[in-house]
């Protein structure tokens, strides 16, 4: 039981080195700010003026949830929306629009991680202004992430799990947890570090592990 725990622990972090997207854990925070969307082709009659936000989320499970808050400006003001996403179908196709708000093609979004963990590969903005008569066009982004998140890299063999990172990542923290739940306790690991060719280490001996583990970079503050 011990080795298929371990296992799973170690599949779970290659995944995240093997696709660029962004994995939130519990507590963890992404902000997003932009200062221009782009014109779209695309023109409505009758159509208001909205902001609209979508995005898709992988690897939900029971009991996570993840909130998501739309800002007209800096995230550090009152949200004009805000909804926690507790679904659990997978993938989760999340949208959420509200009248009269981007109008200056400018604002901000955040991803809360309220507990469990979810895969974000990308998520679209959309901005619907007049544009002469009664007509609306869009103004579009589409904003892949993570932006300049180090992968984690897990390597197993018969007596240690290396876990590697690029070490230009220098304002991150390699954390561990014993299991993945809304009451998830995450601590530094404590191990060398080793650089070698631009590449972070640390190595767990097999006999450190009394449980499984899984990993996370937490960025610092």
């Amino acid at each position: 039981m011990k080795k298929l725990a371990v296992l799973t622990a170690i599949l779970l972090a290659t995944c995240s080195f093997a696709h660029s997207q962004l994995t939130l854990g519990p507590g963890e925070t992404y902000t997003y700010e932009f200062e221009t969307l782009s014109p779209t082709e695309r023109y409505e009659i009758g159509f208001p003026p909205v902001a609209a936000m979508s995005v898709t989320i992988y690897g939900f499970q029971s009991g996570d949830a993840l909130r998501i808050e739309m800002f007209e400006d800096d995230p550090m003001g009152a949200p004009f929306c805000e909804r926690t996403v507790t679904n659990t179908t997978n993938p989760l196709h999340f949208s959420c629009s509200e009248l009269y708000h981007w109008q200056d093609l400018q604002g901000s979004i955040r991803l809360t991680m309220v507990s469990g963990s979810a895969t974000i590969d990308n998520f679209l903005l959309h901005s619907f202004r007049p544009s002469g008569g009664s007509s609306i066009r869009e103004y579009a982004a589409r904003v892949y992430v993570p932006e300049g998140r180090p992968l984690l890299q897990v390597v197993p063999s018969e007596r240690s799990i290396v876990l590697r990172w690029e070490t230009s990542a220098t304002n991150f923290v390699l954390e561990a947890t014993p299991s993945m739940s809304a009451v998830s306790q995450w601590e530094a690991v404590t191990n060398t570090v080793e650089v070698t060719n631009g590449t972070s280490s640390v190595t767990i001996a097999r006999d450190q592990q009394v449980q499984a583990e899984f990993y996370r970079l937490r960025r610092l503050p």
